[in-house]
């Protein structure tokens, strides 16, 4: 888990919640492609650093 530090926002923070261990993907294809194309380059930064340390559901599966 990434250390808080305080260097502006946008920021990465930890978060604990109660969620199922397993869900179904919902997303419609293209979607990461259509989105990506759509955010700006510091929410794609944010993005990409916090998949660093919460890998996405079908990179655990992997």
């Amino acid at each position: 888990m990434a250390d808080r530090c305080d260097r502006g926002l946008p920021a990465l923070e930890e978060f604990y919640v109660a969620a199922p261990d397993s869900v179904a993907d919902k997303a419609r294809g293209k979607f990461e492609i259509r989105w990506r194309g759509h955010a700006d380059p510091t929410l794609l930064a944010l993005e990409d650093t916090a998949e660093t340390f919460i890998p996405s559901v079908s990179q655990r599966a992997a």
